[in-house]
């Protein structure tokens, strides 16, 4: 019985260093990611296209959709929670020959945390992308949400002057565009 017990507990700790060997090769050899910044001004270049930011918006989540009824069919009621959108505008020109495909999928970060967008509102306010008639140099426009819900309260009553930023993939190259020019309504 000692027998099988002494070989049962060499084999694990040949598995141990076997394993701390592989994470120490792994943590030696994958590349660390890189970070790009840039100024809201600047356009950045990614995946066959050039984004440059043309305006930002930020206001309350209900105001938007009393300004814009025809988007009222995605409303859904902020209930409890405050809400804010920030509305990003987006020049889109095409700087490759071969085909390519529009990336939509920006995520905007602000306090450490990372939003996407309602596609079914993005495709209503992006008629030209979902159509089929967009053309290089197009403008595009995605809607953010910002939840009450998702950040501590004494931080909410701040939420206009968090540092906002837009992330263009994150792996091995992210892109940040940071946005200092938010108009406020």
């Amino acid at each position: 019985m000692k027998k099988k017990t002494v070989i049962f507990v060499l084999i694990g700790a040949l598995l141990v260093c076997i394993i701390g060997l592989r994470i120490r090769c792994v943590n030696q050899n994958v590349r660390l990611p890189e970070y790009e910044y840039y100024n809201q001004t600047e356009g950045v270049e990614y995946k066959g296209f050039r984004y440059t930011v043309t305006g930002v918006t930020m206001m309350d989540y209900d105001d938007f959709f009393r300004e814009n009824e025809k988007y009222i069919e995605y409303y859904s009621d902020s209930g409890e929670w405050e809400k804010k959108v920030i509305l990003v505008d987006y020049k889109v020109e095409k700087i490759v020959d071969e085909p390519a495909v529009v990336e939509t999928y920006i995520l905007i970060r602000y306090e450490n945390l990372f939003n996407g967008f309602d596609p079914f509102l993005f495709n209503a306010m992006n008629p030209n992308l979902t159509e089929g008639t967009f053309k290089s140099g197009d403008e595009i426009t995605i809607m953010y949400e910002i939840y009450e819900s998702n950040i501590p309260e004494d931080k909410w009553k701040q939420v206009e002057e968090f540092e906002y930023s837009l992330v263009f993939g994150v792996y091995p190259v992210r892109k940040e565009i940071k946005l200092t020019d938010i108009e406020y309504r």
